[in-house]
């Protein structure tokens, strides 16, 4: 049985994928693990972009369409940072404004990093037990043959 969140199972279809090239190469010990490298190398950069690049991005996104929000409020004068409190200038209103959109804007971004996953690791962390097997198959500890 294999767990899995979000695309995380394209980590593990990428093995039989790099061993399905290695055996394209050669059935020798050294094309296996070459396949099992690039599998790696695919799973770290899919992952990579899943998980780091892809939320980051769209945390900015978020970030962007917030700041539009809150300056409407501050320009219609109804921007209150906390229930109550209401800023004394339109500059501290920005500076403040500010602030929650930087603060919101990490929030965003670390609940949207790592959802793909297989058995609840990273999927960009995933390639270095696919290392791991190349390294195995190369020193002949299994034989994917």
């Amino acid at each position: 049985m294999i767990i899995w969140r979000g695309w995380g199972i394209l980590g593990v279809l990428l093995i039989p994928v790099g061993i399905f090239v290695g055996f394209g190469l050669g059935r020798t010990n050294f094309s296996i693990a070459g396949g099992l490298l690039l599998a790696a190398g695919g799973c770290a950069a899919l992952g990579y972009w899943l998980n780091i690049v892809r939320p980051r991005d769209r945390a900015a996104k978020y970030a962007q369409q917030r700041t539009a929000e809150l300056a409407g409020y501050i320009a219609s004068g109804n921007y209150q940072p906390t229930p109550g409190y209401q800023p004394g200038s339109t500059a501290e209103a920005h500076e403040l404004a500010e602030r929650q959109v930087i603060a919101e804007q990490v929030e965003v971004e670390r609940a949207m990093r790592n959802q793909h996953t297989v058995f609840w690791i990273p999927m960009q962390y995933l390639s270095i037990g696919i290392v791991a097997l190349a390294l195995a198959e190369l020193v002949g500890l299994i034989h994917i043959h």
